[in-house]
C-alpha cells in the first residue's frame, strides 16, 4: 500500500498528471489535437498518446457564449 499526502496545487486525488501538466496538454489538445498535439507533447518530453490528447479535448468545458 503507498500513502501519499496531497500537496495542494502540486497534487490532485486520483490523477496521473500535475495540475500544471494537466494545463499544458489541454493547451496543446485545443491549439493542435489529436496525433499534433501527441508529437508536440513528444518533443517536450511529456509521452501522451494521441487517444488521451483527444479525450483531455473533450473533458474540457464549453464556454458559455
Amino acid at each position: 500500500m503507498t500513502f501519499v499526502e496531497q500537496a495542494e496545487g502540486l497534487t490532485e486525488r486520483y490523477q496521473r498528471r500535475s495540475p500544471t501538466l494537466q494545463r499544458v496538454v489541454e493547451a496543446v489538445a485545443v491549439a493542435l489535437a489529436g496525433s499534433a498535439g501527441a508529437r508536440l507533447l513528444t518533443a517536450l518530453h511529456h509521452t501522451v498518446s494521441w487517444v488521451s490528447v483527444l479525450n483531455c479535448l473533450i473533458r474540457i468545458p464549453i464556454p458559455p457564449a
